[in-house]
């Protein structure tokens, strides 16, 4: 599983602490292993999360044509609205996009048979900011651990 926890900016992001317990939740329940993928600036996003055993850090650490590889030799990908998500879509994986009230998401999502969108519907959507001015990140917050992982584990 490839875990993408930034976005291009933070009205994008599902919180880290939804990251890191979805990451605890799935590894109690696959004997898999997880990669942690972003550009460099977001190291800071991965360092709450335990590596090594089955969690290889690699935010900041590869190359645009490392991340195709490795997206392209995933099971599944997990992460924000981002331009992984749709190389994911577009190899054809498994992809969960955790997407949030920002943009239309109709228009901007990633295509494909293997695709899900998980969005938690808000009034304030389409809202087009960097950052959300509201005390609650709520359309992202209202995505469940327990939606993705179902999402994640679940046969498509």
């Amino acid at each position: 599983t490839v875990i993408q926890m930034g976005s291009g900016y933070p009205s994008k992001r599902w919180p880290v602490s939804n990251f890191r317990m979805l990451i605890e939740r799935w590894l109690e329940k696959t004997a898999g292993t997880v990669f942690l993928v972003g550009q460099k600036g977001e190291e800071e996003l991965a360092a709450g999360i335990s590596s090594g055993g089955n969690v290889v850090n690699w935010v900041g650490k590869t190359s645009f044509g490392e991340l195709c590889v490795l997206l392209d030799l995933a099971d599944v990908f997990v992460g924000n609205d981002s331009g992984p998500a749709h190389i994911a879509a577009g190899l054809g994986k498994k992809t969960v996009v955790l997407f949030s009230g920002t943009n239309e998401f109709r228009i901007w999502r990633p295509r494909g048979d293997r695709v899900s969108v998980l969005r938690c519907e808000v009034s304030c959507a389409p809202c087009h900011l960097k950052d959300c001015p509201k005390p609650r990140h709520e359309c992202m917050e209202g995505i469940s651990v327990e939606q993705v992982l179902q999402t994640v584990l679940s046969p498509l």
